[in-house]
């Protein structure tokens, strides 16, 4: 919970010009890194990464000599 404070802190205060824009990288990282991790997207991945070695394997199947 600290940690959304301060990221949002930090966004509002490069926003207003108080620190450098450089900064604002920092919360845009830590939420980039949070929608990372949700299940939703992680759930995406595994599929995709399921389907990419299914896909591998009957490409391989198909290319061995019967």
């Amino acid at each position: 919970m600290f940690a959304h404070a301060a990221s949002i802190g930090t966004f509002l205060v490069t926003f207003m010009g108080l620190l450098p824009a450089v900064l604002a990288l920092i919360p845009a990282t830590y939420y980039l890194i949070l929608i990372y991790e949700s299940k939703t997207i992680q759930r995406f991945v595994r599929r995709r990464r399921m389907r990419h070695r299914l896909a591998r394997m009957h490409k391989r199947k198909k290319s061995r000599p019967s």
